[in-house]
């Protein structure tokens, strides 16, 4: 698993959650390491910014969004993904059923990852959920150096 990270406090949470490789995107040209570790390209991208990161993906390779790099349109390139015979999901991680989030997800590799082993195991990060009354709190919960998300549940 290689994982892009947007700054060095983001390093040991992303190993921990088991990244092979980290890259730091604001310092570091992320394709040309990816296809430095993994030249045939990636077999999946969970990613926020599709159409930057295409460059990467493997020939019948995953594109999985679960946000989009700003505003609520996507954008996302057509040629290239059709001619890597891609196929594009979105998810809401956050409505992933928690039996599935304490066991992890399994994704099985198609072709030999940079590491010797079948599969990769992803470990998804903790997400607190404040009530709306507690504002302040997931306010505080957010501020550096913290890493990870929060949400404010206001259903009634």
């Amino acid at each position: 698993m290689i994982s892009t990270i947007s700054g060095p406090a983001k390093a040991e949470p992303a190993t921990t959650a088991g990244a092979h490789f980290v890259i730091d995107y604001t310092i570091e040209a992320v394709a040309e390491q990816i296809r430095e570790i993994c030249p045939s390209g990636v077999d999946m991208i969970v990613e926020v910014a599709p159409v930057v990161n295409e460059a990467v993906l493997g020939v019948g390779g995953t594109i999985t969004m679960y946000a989009t790099d700003g505003g609520a349109e996507l954008r996302l390139s057509f040629v290239p993904p059709m001619m890597a015979n891609a196929r594009i999901q979105l998810v809401i991680a956050f409505g992933v059923p928690p039996r599935r989030k304490s066991g992890g997800l399994w994704i099985s590799a198609r072709r030999s990852p940079p590491v010797r082993s079948e599969s990769a195991r992803i470990t998804f990060f903790h997400c607190a959920i404040f009530s709306i009354e507690d504002g302040a709190g997931a306010h505080a919960a957010v501020e550096p150096p913290s890493v990870g998300k929060v949400l404010i549940d206001i259903r009634q």
